[in-house]
């Protein structure tokens, strides 16, 4: 099953009622433009997820205006939800970390862009992509920029492969830290 989000001002009330209703194996695509959204999607509990766009440049989710007390990651999967995907998508301006995903088996970021637009700055979120506490992790073809930490931080996690992405203006580049079986180029 695919569910497609539209923008507009209920796409993040929309976004995440879908990602809580998913059932195994869904797909919640947001289509073509730009989604305004003032809290974190969150996904727990429920495995073979995938979060998608429509490309780098054409699906862009904006945290600008993301409220205090309503999470600091864009994205943020936990427990429960092994073999996510997130792929073909911008994360924009999060006040924490751009995708957060920890505790599963199975987590893939495909095609996507995690950005501060102010430019490098201490109050961005300190990672962009950020998987921890995971096993099996592919990171690919993914453009991180001006992160307050790391562009790709992986932690704590087991049979990681990084490949092919490219960081910008952030503290750090790439940083695999506690982690075995890691393979980055």
């Amino acid at each position: 099953k695919v569910t497609v989000i539209e923008p507009g001002p209920e796409a993040r009330q929309k976004a995440q009622e879908a990602l809580i209703a998913a059932k195994e194996g869904e797909v919640i695509e947001f289509a073509e433009g730009t989604f305004d959204l003032e809290m974190t999607l969150s996904l727990e509990d429920t495995p073979g997820i995938t979060i998608r766009g429509r490309g780098m440049d054409k699906t862009i989710l904006n945290f600008a205006n993301q409220s205090a007390g309503a999470g600091g990651e864009g994205v943020k999967v936990a427990a429960g939800c092994d073999g996510f995907t997130i792929e073909d998508l911008t994360v924009r301006d999060t006040k924490a970390d751009g995708i957060k995903v920890q505790g599963i088996k199975g987590a893939t970021f495909r095609r996507v862009l995690v950005e501060w637009s102010r430019g490098p700055h201490p109050d961005n979120g300190a990672y962009g992509v950020y998987p921890v506490l995971t096993e099996d992790v592919l990171v690919e073809h993914c453009k991180v920029t001006d992160c307050s930490d790391a562009g790709v931080y992986v932690g704590q996690s087991k049979n990681v492969i990084v490949r092919n992405n490219t960081t910008e203006r952030n503290v750090m580049g790439i940083e695999i830290e506690n982690t075995t079986g890691a393979d980055v180029y």
